[in-house]
């Protein structure tokens, strides 16, 4: 299974501005390239909060995953 893991690698939650249009852009580009779905999203260094969570939400993805550091 391959997921998503966004475009820039960069923490979500510190460019939340710019977040939405990354975790999209990651999905499509990704589901374009090996032409199947992608439903999960991994975030970089496990960084989330409630507002990227929905973000991956409104993206499709079905699962979104994290670390503890």
């Amino acid at each position: 299974q391959i997921v998503s893991h966004g475009v820039t690698h960069r923490f979500l939650t510190y460019h939340e501005k710019e977040s939405n249009q990354e975790i999209q852009q990651s999905k499509r580009y990704l589901e374009k390239k090996i032409n199947q779905p992608i439903l999960i999203f991994c975030y970089p260094e496990g960084k989330n909060n409630l507002t990227i969570q929905k973000f991956c939400e409104k993206a499709g993805y079905l699962f979104s995953l994290s670390i503890k550091n």
